[in-house]
């Protein structure tokens, strides 16, 4: 052991030697020596010596044995030598010699303890701080493996919902598309109809004049004089009806050439509205492509209802004319109420003291353009 230093094993039990220092203890031995002792020695509790100081050249008989206590236990023993003349003072000496050693001892004896309590307490500091440390990093883990978890949650629910979405809009698109070309192939349906039904009605006239050419062509190469040929041809065209079929076959053709023209213009209008033919932003005629859309829904219209053209004139207008006919188609739809005004409407539109006028139709589409947008 140094002489300048205390070694503390925490927890093991304390003797003299780990509490007293030789820089502590000899300059008392020397001290006493000094006051007339020949000897002055400290023994443990196994009467081995620790610490002695002794003069060569006197002897003398111990004088004085004095146990040294740490808390209330025996740990040593302060033995004094010296002549006999001298025994009273050397008692004396000894017993200041052993409060002096026992305040040394206490006073080491709770920095002991103070270091023994401060390294526990650090180690214990430091044991929780790294436990703490793990749980932390442990947390901060299963925190950074929930996140990411989520975000990948989040990115396929965004797509589920955006696949969702696009089919949702897809199913909208189609039943918009269906919804209008059923509509648009009613529209041609009854102009086709009525048509086929007059190429029917055309058929048998036909058949019927083809019959009477016939006839006649029969009647040339038979003998017979001119006015019974003539009796047996009025007879056979009275039969056949030919004056009706003759008087009727010009409104016939005429009906069926006005149903041919509005399928045309049905188609070429539709054409017109999805502009297949037109990619990307192209200067348009406002005015042309929301008639366009006007006749696309005129079989949505239903009865009663009157659509009133206010168009002014417009400047083109630079845009995608499928998109713009789109938006005109949604606004312009009987289904909405963007571009719907019902009497009501009208009615509450009207100023103090100008009466409503009824318009005899529950229901008006009112498109207005004026000029400068």
């Amino acid at each position: 052991m140094r002489d300048d230093a205390l070694t503390y094993v925490v927890g093991e039990e304390k003797g003299l030697r780990e509490l007293l220092l030789d820089s502590e203890v000899l300059p008392l031995l020397e001290g006493i020596l000094a006051a007339g002792a020949t000897s002055a020695a400290i023994v443990d509790r196994d009467d081995e010596e620790l610490w002695i100081v002794r003069d060569p050249a006197e002897l003398g008989n111990e004088v004085v044995r004095l146990p040294i206590r740490l808390e209330g236990e025996p740990v040593g023993t302060l033995r004094i030598c010296g002549p006999d003349e001298s025994a009273h003072p050397l008692v004396q000496m000894a017993r200041m010699l052993g409060i002096a050693i026992d305040t040394l001892l206490r006073n080491n004896l709770k920095r002991v303890l103070t270091t023994e309590i401060h390294t526990a307490v650090v180690n214990t500091s430091f044991d929780e701080l790294v436990e703490i440390n793990r749980q932390l990093s442990e947390s901060d883990t299963r925190y950074r493996q929930l996140a990411e978890s989520l975000e990948q949650k989040v990115k396929e629910r965004s797509a589920e919902l955006k696949k969702a979405l696009i089919h949702l809009l897809q199913q909208e698109k189609m039943a918009a598309v269906g919804q209008l070309a059923a509509g648009i192939a009613h529209e041609i349906n009854n102009p086709l109809g009525f048509v086929t039904s007059n190429l029917h009605t055309l058929q048998k006239y036909v058949s019927r004049l083809i019959t009477m050419v016939e006839y006649q062509k029969t009647l040339f190469g038979v003998r017979m004089d001119d006015e019974a040929k003539t009796q047996h041809a009025d007879h056979k065209w009275q039969e056949l009806k030919i004056n009706s079929i003759l008087t009727d076959i010009g409104d016939l053709l005429h009906e069926s050439l006005n149903g041919a023209e509005r399928v045309t213009r049905i188609v070429a209008d539709l054409k017109g509205f999805s502009h297949v033919d037109e990619i990307g932003a192209v200067p348009v005629d406002i005015n042309a492509e929301l008639e366009r859309t006007l006749s696309v829904l005129t079989h949505e219209l239903g009865p009663g209802v009157t659509i009133v053209r206010d168009f002014q004139p417009l400047p083109p207008f630079s845009c995608e004319p499928a998109i713009l006919g789109q938006v005109f188609l949604n606004g312009a739809h009987p289904g909405n109420r963007m571009g719907r005004r019902t009497d009501q409407d009208q009615h509450r539109r009207q100023r103090p003291g100008h009466p409503p006028r009824r318009q005899g139709k529950d229901l008006r589409t009112v498109f207005h353009h004026q000029a400068g947008g």
